[in-house]
C-alpha cells in the first residue's frame, strides 16, 4: 500500500497585487496569484512572461491624475497597467483607446473600493525646502535603522570597500526584492564586491561615477547602488527610486532621471535648511537628507492625495 504524503502550502507574493497567496509546489521564477495570472492572460501575458519596458503615462479620474504604464503588446496594439491599482491592467488598439480603457478601468476600481482620492498636493522646490524637517523626522520614525547601518558602514568604508557582509545589509534593508540578494552572491565574487566599492569610494564626490563603478558589480542596478552609495556617503549621495524618480518629480518640467542631477537637486534643498538638523550630530543637513524627505513626502498609504514637488527644478550642479 503506498502511502501518499500531503505537501506543505508554501506562501508566496505575488509581484502585481502584492497580495500573498499558498502553493503546494515550490515555485520559481516571476510569481502572480491566480486571479493575477487571468488578468495578465487578457492582455496577452503568460504566467510566467516578464513584461518588457515600459514608458509612463497619466489618466485622470475625478480630477486626480494616477500614473499607468504603457507597453507594446506582442501580438499588436498597447496594454498596460496603473501600478498604484494593483491588478489593474487593460489593452487597446492604439495608445489613445488603451488609455480610455485605463481611464475605466482605474474609475471601477476607485468606485469599487470605496476610497475618495483628494485634489493633488503640488509643492515648488522653494516650498518644498520649508516642509523638510517634518518629513525628514516622518522619514527617520518610519525606518529606525537607518542611523545605525550608517554608522556600520561607514565604519566599512573606512577600509576603503565593501565586503559582502556589508551589500548584504543594504540589499536586507531595501527589502531583498525578488530574492536579489541570492542573485548577487551567487554572481560576484568577493574580490569583484571589494574593487568596485572600493572603485566607487574614491568617487563618491562624483555621485554619478560612483554610481556607474559601483553597479559593476553584477544584479545590484541602479536602486540599490545608489543605495549602497548613501550608506557610503550621505553628505554626498542620494537613493534614485522609483518613489522619486515616477513619484514626486514627475511633474516637474526639467525632470532628467539623471542621478546627477537628484544629487544637485538635494543638495540644493539641503543647503537652504534654515535650522541645524536634529538628527546629525554636526546639525548639518546632508545631500541624502533631503533625499529622505523627498521620499516620505512621495510616499503615500491608499486613500492619501499625491504629493508633487513641480516647477523648473535647479540641476545640473546649480550653485547652493
Amino acid at each position: 500500500m503506498t502511502t501518499q504524503v500531503k505537501r506543505r502550502a508554501i506562501e508566496y507574493t505575488c509581484e502585481d497585487c502584492g497580495k500573498t497567496f499558498q502553493s503546494g509546489r515550490r515555485r520559481s521564477g516571476p510569481l502572480y496569484c491566480a486571479s493575477c495570472i487571468e488578468e495578465r492572460r487578457k492582455v496577452g501575458l503568460g504566467p510566467r512572461q516578464t513584461a518588457p519596458e515600459g514608458r509612463s503615462g497619466q489618466v485622470v479620474v475625478g480630477g486626480v491624475r494616477h500614473e499607468v504604464v504603457i507597453y507594446p503588446a506582442e501580438e499588436g496594439g498597447f496594454w498596460g497597467k496603473a501600478p498604484q491599482f494593483p491588478g489593474c491592467f487593460s489593452q487597446g488598439g492604439s495608445e489613445e483607446e488603451l488609455l480610455a480603457n485605463l481611464e475605466g478601468a482605474v474609475a471601477a476600481v476607485i468606485a469599487a473600493s470605496g476610497v475618495q482620492f483628494h485634489d493633488q498636493i503640488r509643492l515648488s522646490v522653494e516650498e518644498f525646502v520649508q516642509e523638510v524637517p517634518r518629513w525628514h523626522a516622518k522619514y527617520l520614525a518610519h525606518n529606525p535603522r537607518v542611523p545605525a547601518l550608517e554608522e556600520a558602514i561607514g565604519e566599512s568604508r573606512a577600509r576603503g570597500y565593501l565586503d559582502k557582509s556589508d551589500l548584504k545589509e543594504i540589499v536586507l534593508w531595501g527589502g531583498n526584492p525578488y530574492g536579489m540578494w541570492g542573485k548577487i552572491d551567487r554572481r560576484n565574487s568577493d574580490e569583484r564586491i571589494a574593487r568596485c566599492t572600493s572603485e566607487a569610494i574614491e568617487l563618491l564626490a562624483d555621485p554619478e561615477a560612483a554610481l556607474e563603478r559601483i553597479t559593476g558589480i553584477h544584479g545590484l542596478g541602479t536602486s540599490f547602488g545608489s543605495k549602497a552609495l548613501a550608506f557610503l556617503s550621505p553628505q554626498t549621495c542620494p537613493i534614485l527610486d522609483s518613489i522619486i524618480d515616477k513619484g514626486c518629480l514627475i511633474w516637474a518640467d526639467n525632470w532628467t532621471h539623471s542621478y546627477a542631477d537628484l544629487a544637485a537637486l538635494c543638495g540644493h534643498i539641503a543647503a537652504r535648511q534654515p535650522k541645524p538638523n536634529p538628527a546629525r550630530p554636526d546639525g548639518a543637513w546632508y545631500v541624502r537628507d533631503a533625499e529622505m524627505a523627498l521620499f516620505q513626502f512621495a510616499w503615500r498609504d491608499p486613500g492619501e492625495p499625491g504629493r508633487y514637488v513641480v516647477g523648473k527644478l535647479p540641476l545640473g550642479g546649480a550653485e547652493p
